[in-house]
């Protein structure tokens, strides 16, 4: 009776080989993630760092172009767009 308790209980070293290299890919994989997770969060600042800028830049080029300006501007980009609309379906 005490044998079979104990057989139960004792893993073998092949089990145990593979539990213990599943749960190092495990932990291995854990790394990347989180090493690509801050990887990612660097680039995500630096790409809104970017973009606040350029909009700091179109505010700027809006205020000096005044509401006439800004029509201009509007007519300008949408006759650009009409054109790569053209280009791009022909």
């Amino acid at each position: 009776m005490l044998d079979g308790e104990v057989a139960g209980t004792v893993i073998s070293p092949a089990t145990a080989d593979t539990s213990l290299d599943a749960s190092l890919r495990q932990r291995l994989l854990s790394l990347d993630q989180g090493t690509m997770l801050d990887e990612l969060d660097e680039d995500v600042e630096g790409t809104s760092a970017r973009l606040a800028a350029a909009q700091k830049r179109i505010n700027h080029v809006l205020t000096k172009a005044g509401m006439r300006g800004q029509l201009c501007i509007i007519v300008f980009l949408i006759a650009v767009l009409a054109v790569l609309v053209v280009v791009a379906f022909s």
